[in-house]
């Protein structure tokens, strides 16, 4: 079950998993009028989820937070079915936080994030990784982008709706970013940068723009020597698992509750990552932290080491046993 225009329906047709949505409600930390909307979705989705419930019969109900979970774990607690959270941030999110009470395991990505739940309930699993990004070819990536592979590459990434605070820096600082790097910028389905387009004159072979990118992640993967994006739990496991030092632009209060905040200064603590505010993110501010960083190969090389974090290469399947274990319980 998810929302209706989430990404989540696109990913469940993809692999073939039946899909139900239920109208969900956002709880924005900041003064708007559809908070007021969004607070009648929910009591909404709570009964369309327990209606599709008492059809279905699950043995138990997993959750990987969001406020799109909202009213199904409501409607799992109604129905007293078994329910298991998964929160992949180092600092918890509302959703795991309304759940904790009455779910059965608590599965966390970050150890630091355990000393917010029951002890008894918690299991540190890690974060799933797609294999898929441990297979890049450099080949491929060159051939996708059509750069070179004598000159450093940046990953630009905004998460998987993209960022526009960090498409228009980028568009600003790309006359002078592109004189000593090449970049690779992944700016959302909607949200390409219309002044610089991937084939305009002085741009070929030095900057590859994509609105989304799928299958060819593991090869962009693999050429970038730099990553610059959010902080979302994901996208930093990602990183850490493949030794990509980063600079990091967490989103802030009010967007968010804090969790990228917190994901990104676990990194930064590590030496794996710089971290600018959103706040101050700017052209100006990323030209001076990337020129003499992607000249200097043994800072890279530190950072590299210091990013890679051991990652649990079974975490789906440490998660997939606990969900098997509770559904037998019933």
């Amino acid at each position: 079950m998810g929302s209706k225009n989430g990404p989540e329906k696109t990913y469940a047709k993809k692999w073939g998993i039946p899909f139900k949505s239920v109208p969900v409600g956002k709880l924005r930390r900041y003064f708007s009028l559809a908070n007021a909307l969004d607070a009648i979705k929910v009591p909404l989705g709570v009964l369309r989820a327990s209606l599709i419930m008492i059809r279905f019969r699950p043995d138990v109900v997993f959750s990987k937070g969001g406020y799109v979970s909202v009213p199904v774990i409501l409607a799992a607690r109604i129905l007293k079915k078994p329910i298991v959270i998964h929160d992949s941030d180092a600092k918890p999110g509302l959703t795991t936080k309304i759940a904790k009470k009455f779910a059965k395991k608590i599965l966390l990505g970050y150890p630091e994030a355990a000393q917010h739940f029951p002890k008894e309930k918690v299991v540190i699993t890690g974060i799933p990784i797609r294999e898929e990004i441990f297979k890049g070819g450099i080949k491929e990536g060159l051939d996708k982008t059509g750069f070179s592979a004598s000159k450093p590459v940046i990953l630009v990434m905004g998460g998987s709706l993209g960022a526009q605070h960090l498409n228009k820096v980028i568009e600003k600082a790309l006359p002078e970013l592109l004189t000593f790097t090449q970049v690779i910028h992944i700016t959302g389905r909607g949200k390409k940068i219309h002044h610089v387009p991937g084939n305009a004159k002085g741009y070929i072979g030095k900057y590859k723009a994509f609105e989304y990118v799928d299958a060819e992640l593991p090869h962009l993967y693999r050429i970038s020597d730099f990553i610059i994006g959010r902080a979302g739990a994901n996208s930093i496991a990602e990183i850490q698992a493949l030794k990509k030092p980063s600079l990091l632009v967490p989103l802030g209060a009010p967007v968010s509750h804090g969790d990228q905040i917190a994901n990104a200064r676990v990194l930064e603590e590590r030496g794996g990552c710089i971290i600018v505010p959103d706040s101050e993110f700017n052209s100006n501010k990323l030209i001076k932290v990337l020129k003499p960083l992607l000249s200097d190969k043994s800072a890279l090389k530190r950072m590299s080491r210091k990013a890679y974090h051991p990652f649990n290469p079974k975490a789906a399947e440490k998660i997939a046993k606990i969900l098997l274990a509770e559904a037998k319980k019933k």
